[in-house]
């Protein structure tokens, strides 16, 4: 038994044919592509293709014989402007940052105190009604210690180099 078409079938494959048939009998060239910015490269060349760059090398001198640079952005924790490859591993036993960074050792023009951000333990407490998170912090509660969050320095506080 064969089956028929219906009209509408036959309507629709006939408008498909015809607008194939106009798209092929009119000559033109497909559309060149267009640089519409959403197609973003980070380099015109293979990574393969270019050659390793130098890597920095860190500064050598001595604490308190360097200049600070400026932090990258405010709030940004300042760069160590000295040598620390002899201060490694900083552990929470042994921080030779300590010996000239804790503010009762800081006496020297030179010796920038830790500053009392790292003394402060924040207090902790359930959001209340309103309030966007579960957990907020409502203040800080001063110590005389550092905190134990604070003593792996280089976490936070990297070795300047001469890169730019």
């Amino acid at each position: 038994m064969r089956r028929r078409m219906s009209p509408s079938a036959v309507s629709l494959l006939a408008a498909i044919g015809a607008f194939a048939f106009l798209a092929a009998s009119t000559g033109t060239a497909p559309e060149k592509e267009v640089d519409d910015g959403l197609d973003v490269r980070f380099r015109d060349v293979e990574i393969t293709s270019t050659a390793p760059q130098a890597q920095e090398k860190y500064l050598e001198t001595a604490p308190g014989e360097s200049k600070l640079l400026e932090r990258s952005f405010p709030g940004a924790p300042p760069q160590v402007p000295h040598e620390m490859e002899s201060m490694l591993p900083i552990t929470r036993d042994s921080n030779d940052c300590l010996e000239c960074h804790l503010p009762e050792n800081a006496t020297g023009k030179k010796d920038v105190p830790t500053p009392k951000s790292h003394f402060q333990r924040p207090i902790v407490a359930d959001g209340g009604p309103g309030e966007p998170m579960a957990t907020v912090i409502k203040g800080y509660e001063a110590r005389k210690e550092l905190l134990g969050s604070r003593y792996d320095c280089n976490m936070c506080h990297v070795p300047q180099t001469a890169g730019k």
